[in-house]
């Protein structure tokens, strides 16, 4: 069987578990308690809450907390991403891209979300600060290619840790609240960058920014 599945109520998790499709959260709080989900397909979050809950959650295309429109492509969604710093360090791995557009405002305390594509924030009419990580929430890109960031409201949205294995274009202003290790590679800012703590740490790479860093 391979349709889509669907998500409509509140499930914790017992054991690890594998989705060999696409996956859909329309509603509920989807709760790892622990353990391992792997989503052979894209995840989307049109609303509910994931709890990462010390986990994993392994997604193996992309991971869009948006909504799927019926006229085709993505809108806003009311879903929001819960890693509590109370919960241990759990993990994130999206196989292809990461787009948050969510009306929720997400607590992003520890853990690391890894991306192997892109990254991108988009504004929603009633929120435009939707990805606000903490000092210490890593997020990571993953294998030895060009990345992208993009932020549609770089003033209310920001990254924490930044680690990465390839080079990174960010088409937006950004600003970074934790460390930053460029690990022997390139990272070109189209606009300002604005570090707010932790370390710059460019360890044989070329920081390149168009604008301003402050």
């Amino acid at each position: 069987d391979n349709r889509e599945r669907v998500v409509e109520t509140d499930i914790t998790l017992k054991n690890d578990i594998v989705v060999p499709q696409g996956f859909t959260i329309n509603d509920g709080t989807l709760n790892l308690n622990g353990h391992v989900l792997t989503v052979q397909g894209d995840l989307i979050q049109s609303a509910g809450n994931v709890k990462i809950y010390g986990g994993i959650l392994k997604v193996e295309g992309d991971y869009r907390i948006q909504r799927k429109l019926s006229s085709g492509g993505y809108g806003e969604s009311d879903g929001r991403l819960d890693m509590s710093i109370f919960d241990g360090e759990g993990k994130i791995s999206v196989g292809r891209n990461f787009v948050i557009q969510s009306t929720e405002a997400s607590r992003l305390e520890r853990g690391t979300l890894c991306i192997a594509g892109d990254f991108e924030q988009k504004n929603t009419d009633k929120r435009k600060d939707n990805f606000v990580p903490d000092s210490y929430f890593v997020t990571q890109f993953l294998g030895e290619k060009k990345h992208t960031i993009m932020f549609e409201n770089s003033n209310a949205n920001r990254m924490g840790e930044i680690v990465t294995e390839g080079d990174i274009i960010v088409n937006s202003d950004m600003i970074i609240d934790g460390d930053f290790d460029l690990n022997a590679h390139t990272v070109n800012i189209h606009g300002n960058l604005l570090q707010t703590s932790g370390t710059m740490y460019i360890n044989g790479g070329d920081l390149d920014v168009d604008g301003d860093y402050y």
